[in-house]
């Protein structure tokens, strides 16, 4: 499955649950992808 493809499934996975996903990155050292779903 294409990365892209995969991003859009989680997208759509977390913002069904109201949920958030932030974004780090580092140049030449990568990025953090952190995802927020709420526990109620």
């Amino acid at each position: 499955m294409p990365a892209q493809v995969l991003t859009c499934h989680c997208k759509k996975i977390v913002e069904n649950h109201k949920g958030i996903i932030t974004a780090t990155s580092e140049l030449n050292k990568g990025a953090t992808f952190d995802i927020y779903i709420p526990a109620d």
